[in-house]
């Protein structure tokens, strides 16, 4: 007796493993999407943490980000080649000891500056999360001013619709048409 499998037997087969390749395909696009979005928010949690921090060695004139010359207190922030660097890479420390910084005083509000923490976030290597590269995970008033789906825009005083320069606004798309707004203070 010869086993064997049918012409039917193996169309049914076949018909079963596209319709579960079809389903898996849609379902992993799924996922992709719901990762793209969360790490769109994580993205947007650390900008306001990492910005927060920094404000806060300058206030306290304390950091591997500070340095003093002449008597000034200078907040360093990495530039938006940092990245691309092996040699020092995005360690703020040896990129201040190489001169490869930009740097504000201590005490500056950031109306119109905006454009170093955008430098600072994409030396760190940061994109959009939908979009992707070359296109930046936050955006100032000064690299392009436009909020994206699967990215922050960042601004301050004035340029944010403010009276006050040190008042910013932090402003996240990880969803179409969806805003989440965080306003931080410099002091």
């Amino acid at each position: 007796m010869n086993k064997a499998f049918t012409l039917i037997e193996l169309l049914v087969v076949v018909a079963i493993i596209g319709i579960l390749a079809a389903v898996g395909v849609t379902t992993f696009g799924g996922f992709q999407e719901k990762a793209k979005k969360s790490m769109c928010k994580q993205n947007a949690n650390f900008f306001k943490k990492e910005i927060m921090k920094k404000w806060i060695n300058a206030q306290f004139q304390n950091g591997p980000d500070i340095d003093f010359q002449g008597g000034i207190c200078r907040l360093h922030w990495l530039p938006s080649n940092a990245h691309l660097n092996s040699d020092p890479g995005t360690d703020i420390a040896s990129n201040m000891k190489k001169n490869r910084t930009t740097h504000i005083q201590c005490d500056s509000n950031y109306e119109g500056k905006e454009q170093f923490i955008n430098d600072h976030f994409y030396g760190l290597g940061y994109r959009n999360t939908i979009i992707g590269d070359p296109i930046t995970a936050l955006d100032t008033p000064a690299r392009g001013n436009v909020l994206r789906e699967g990215g922050s825009h960042f601004a301050c005083g004035a340029n944010a619709g403010f009276s006050d320069p040190r008042k910013c606004k932090l402003r996240t798309m990880c969803e179409l048409n969806q805003t989440e707004e965080t306003i931080l203070y410099t002091d």
